[in-house]
């Protein structure tokens, strides 16, 4: 989660101002080559049934899980990554759940975003 608050930091100092916004910059992780991804599903207006469904395929992480045979979901560090952004985008309790992965033989990996409060 330390690692998504520091880039909720930098996103802000580059304009971001909103979920949606903090969210579409997480492209530097596809720069990066962590993944690639995309925001399927955008349902936040500060209510308790606020929903995000990310997808993200090539996940360096459950590649890796799968190729080692470790067992899914394994997209341990992005979970936390998305959930520390977010929180502090939101200064809400987020739940990040791997609701698919691509170390289960997933397609690609699905992070489910809740709100807690």
């Amino acid at each position: 989660m330390a690692w998504g608050k520091h880039l909720y930091h930098r996103y802000k100092s580059l304009g971001a101002s909103t979920p949606q916004d903090h969210l579409g910059l997480l492209n530097y992780g596809f720069i990066e080559g962590r993944f690639r991804g995309w925001v399927e599903e955008y349902r936040y207006r500060g209510e308790p049934d606020d929903l995000i469904i990310l997808k993200l395929e090539d996940n360096w992480e459950c590649t890796t899980a799968k190729e080692l045979g470790a067992p899914g979901p394994a997209a341990h560090l992005e979970r936390g990554v998305v959930a520390g952004l977010l929180q502090e985008a939101t200064g809400r309790t987020v739940k990040v759940e791997e609701t698919r992965c691509i170390a289960k033989n997933d397609p690609h990996c699905e992070l489910k975003i809740t709100f807690q409060d």
